[in-house]
């Protein structure tokens, strides 16, 4: 029942923040379907299923009508185009399909992405906006904890997100998870209130005990990925982050069943053991997503169609039946979109991590610290997510793209501010971007 009213306060306060006060209260709302399912928020009496869908539209048409806006559409980055690009080579890949139905299901909700990343760029045009968005995602990883909680015991030996849409999969969640968690971290470490920072340090526990509750093994990567890059990036709370991350993640530990431990000591074994079936699958898989695209080079089988392939090619299954997916957000897009999909999506991230590097050079020239942890979040989440991705289809969630987004708006918001005068820089003292004035609280020392 409190997961109802939850659901039903959320989509209320969307829609009259969307009508009353301003469209982004309602892009906010929208993004937290992603991880907060309408089909999750009661058993009894299932929250209308089209509400995000109406709320989309509300946010639409308000910020089309709003006087708040003058120049509609005005920002349209180099992003906008690599993913109308990417949706193109979708397309193309669905007029060859042999599953046509599904390769256009999978085309149409990227098309959705790019709606609301137009929306996303042009709405956000404030620090205290992009904070807000940040919470929100914030609100989706607590969901996600709770879920975990909510749901244990009940999915088997390893947890599974029933329901959970984009992130029903184990490895689909504890990616989801690994993606969110540098943020609130960020939250935990900065000095400021102490119940936020408690609250926080408690959120990034639950976090990490729900990734190892998953049972994923590309989820412990990972997140060993995250916190090597957490540490990397956050000099300034090294020793607080490493003795946190530890702790985390012993008292989580002691608390993981069995079949965990035994699924991640696996990954570190040298000894002969008999063959990992879920291994040899993926690496089966990978083979034959390289096979599908060296036929299909230039726009792969289509979106939602290897399976098929898969089936039939290593699974002893009639061509028509459905097998499993690449495992690899890599093989996916190479396999299903070909380099239509694969040279811009590659394009898209390096794009992300050229934005974000700038600013953060910008932001120690600044003595901008709140920014460069901020940008420094950002970065070391996509870091651990795409470790994890890389042993599961994740072409098709939205949030990749949000990151791509917010990297944009902080190198834009570093543009629009004043900089200081070259004396107060003290630029002759910065000897490469991992070195700060001396007159700032330096967080690479």
């Amino acid at each position: 029942m409190l997961s109802l009213l939850f659901g039903l306060a959320l989509s209320i306060a969307g829609f009259i923040g969307t009508f009353w006060f301003d469209p982004f209260w309602g892009l906010v709302v929208f993004s937290t379907f992603t991880h907060i399912t309408p089909q999750q928020l009661s058993e009894e009496i299932i929250v209308p299923l089209r509400i995000p869908f109406l709320l989309s539209i509300s946010v639409l048409i308000t910020y089309i009508t709003s006087s708040k806006y003058s120049n509609k559409f005005s920002y349209r980055p180099l992003e906008l185009y690599l993913m109308l690009f990417m949706a193109a080579g979708m397309a193309i890949g669905s007029l060859y399909a042999f599953d046509k139905t599904a390769a256009w299901e999978g085309t149409s909700a990227f098309f959705k992405y790019i709606i609301f990343f137009l929306l996303f760029v042009n709405i956000i045009d404030s620090d205290y906006k992009l904070t807000w968005f940040k919470n929100a995602l914030m609100l989706s990883s607590a969901w996600l904890v709770y879920k975990c909680w909510d749901l244990r015991g009940t999915t088997g030996d390893r947890f599974e997100n029933w329901g959970g849409g984009v992130v029903q999969d184990a490895n689909q969640f504890a990616a989801a998870l690994i993606l969110m968690l540098p943020l609130v971290l960020n939250k935990a470490l900065k000095k400021g209130n102490n119940w936020i920072r408690i609250g926080a340090s408690l959120g990034a526990f639950g976090m990490i005990m729900s990734i190892m509750l998953t049972g994923s093994r590309g989820g412990f990567l990972g997140l060993v990925g995250c916190a090597i890059a957490f540490i990397i990036f956050f000099k300034e709370y090294r020793k607080k982050a490493l003795y946190l991350f530890l702790a985390l993640m012993l008292v989580a530990l002691s608390y993981s069943p069995e079949y965990y431990v035994e699924r991640i000591t696996g990954v570190f074994s040298s000894e002969k053991v008999e063959e990992d079936e879920s291994s040899q699958q993926r690496l089966d898989a990978w083979n034959l997503a390289i096979e599908v695209w060296l036929k299909n080079p230039i726009f792969g089988c289509g979106m939602r169609n290897f399976a098929y392939y898969m089936g039939y090619h290593k699974e002893d299954l009639d061509w028509g039946e459905l097998g499993h997916v690449a495992h690899s957000l890599w093989f996916e897009t190479l396999g299903e979109g070909g380099l239509l999909l694969f040279l811009p999506l590659v394009f898209l991230l390096a794009l992300f991590f050229t934005r974000s590097f700038n600013v953060r050079k910008k932001s120690i020239i600044n003595e901008d610290i709140i920014t460069y942890h901020e940008i420094a979040a950002l970065e070391v989440g996509m870091i651990g997510f795409l470790i994890a991705a890389s042993f599961v289809n994740r072409l098709v969630y939205e949030p990749i793209y949000w990151w791509s987004a917010m990297a944009l708006i902080h190198q834009r918001f570093l543009g629009q501010n004043k900089e200081k005068p070259a004396e107060e820089k003290n630029e002759a003292q910065i000897e490469n971007i991992f070195e700060l004035p001396k007159s700032m609280n330096n967080p690479f020392t």
